[in-house]
């Protein structure tokens, strides 16, 4: 009976360790935390969120994805998942609150997006082709897939075709113009404020500005049913290049909470734009800029470039300073 019942126990943790994720999830908003802080379901599952706290919250991706708009107490809200991907969300009242859902392939259970590295990711991206080709060009796809974490500012492929081809064919000044977008440690977007300087791995610095005071991202939300609002110094675009001030605007009733604006600030980094944030890798994130960045004391080439045996010994300086930073990640 009791080799039977080891047999049996052996075969529940068995189970247990390879079970699959589930279609569903539910997630508790109590206390101020999202319980549990991360879930996982397949393609196509659904998660459902209930506010067990004594006051309102919200679910909010960190992409324009999903927004349960102000929850009450007791609320609930339901989003299904139809890719596989890591999505990070917030609650926008408490912006300290974070959550993670993993979405998986339903075939075999196994994360997209979880032992993907920032090169891996950027490979994946469709709009970052170019940076892809530049960081394989450059011979630093080993140095970057390091265990970090780490922060990179990718520009995308609009970017790029502002580039000279003079830097995209000097390997050496091409991975000085690389690792001017790569920062030690991890910064999510609600971590950048007005005013930071980020030291990059290639020495200089970059220069973070938020057109929105505060937050990265700002939303104005109503109480509750009924309740009006005075918006004042509020611009709205209605058409290209035209601005409207508009003040004392009231808010008229509404059968449920709702939002009422969503101001989404805009992130510089030096004179490049956010245009994509927080895009999850194993080993740091991904924020795809519009402009490639270039330090201010770099030398660009002139009539001359220089030779193979230079370009080489300049990437061979700059891998090894990476790795020393960040060690290659040789599992």
């Amino acid at each position: 009976m009791l080799g039977v019942a080891l047999l049996v126990m052996a075969g529940l943790v068995c189970f247990a360790a390879t079970a699959q994720p589930q279609d569903q999830a539910s997630v508790s908003i109590q206390n101020g935390t999202f319980d549990p802080a991360t879930v996982e379901v397949v393609a196509g599952g659904t998660v459902e969120w209930t506010n067990d706290d004594d006051t309102d919250h919200t679910v909010t991706s960190t992409i324009p994805l999903f927004d349960s708009g102000p929850l009450g107490p007791a609320a609930m809200f339901t989003y299904t998942f139809d890719e596989a991907g890591t999505y990070d969300y917030i609650c926008m009242l408490h912006p300290e609150m974070r959550g993670q859902v993993v979405v998986v392939e339903s075939e075999d259970g196994a994360p997209v997006m979880g032992n993907e590295t920032i090169p891996d990711v950027i490979a994946m991206e469709s709009n970052l082709t170019e940076l892809a080709a530049a960081i394989e060009a450059a011979n630093l796809t080993e140095a970057l897939g390091g265990e970090g974490p780490f922060t990179i500012f990718a520009p995308n492929d609009e970017a790029f075709a502002a580039v000279s081809a003079d830097v995209l064919n000097d390997t050496a000044l091409l991975t000085q113009v690389l690792t001017y977008h790569v920062v030690e440690g991890q910064y999510m977007a609600a971590d950048l404020v007005d005013g930071m300087n980020l030291t990059t791995l290639q020495g200089g610095e970059l220069v973070i500005a938020i057109g929105e005071e505060g937050n990265v991202t700002d939303m104005n939300m109503t109480e509750e049913a009924g309740m009006e609002e005075n918006v004042t110094d509020m611009n709205l675009t209605e058409e290209a290049g035209m601005e409207e001030n508009v003040t004392d605007m009231n808010m008229t009733e509404t059968e449920e909470p709702a939002m009422e604006e969503n101001v989404t600030a805009t992130v510089m980094v030096n004179e490049a734009t956010v245009v994509e944030a927080d895009i999850i890798a194993s080993n740091g994130v991904i924020h795809i800029i519009d402009a490639v960045l270039v330090p201010a004391d770099l030398m660009m080439p002139a009539n001359e470039t220089m030779n193979e045996t230079a370009n080489e010994t300049v990437v061979e300086e700059v891998v090894e300073d990476i790795v020393e930073v960040i060690p290659v990640n040789t599992s």
